[in-house]
């Protein structure tokens, strides 16, 4: 998502609308501060590190269940 403070809620609620609920991982790992693994990607384009630590340089693994 470019913007995951607005995207990210739309998605969900889309996903929730189509029968899915989002699925959250219990741990109190640092990986997972709000119970979703996100990482950086990795081999990013040299000139994309310039503009530092942006919405477009991580992403997020999201895990959904049937309602």
């Amino acid at each position: 998502f470019s913007n995951p403070e607005n995207h990210l809620p739309r998605y969900l609620a889309n996903m929730e609308k189509a029968g899915f609920k989002e699925f959250h991982l219990k741990s109190k790992a640092a990986i997972i501060p709000d119970n979703r693994i996100w990482r950086d990607i990795p081999n990013r384009k040299w000139y994309a590190s310039l503009q530092g630590k942006t919405s477009g340089s991580r992403e997020v693994v999201l895990l959904h269940k049937t309602v």
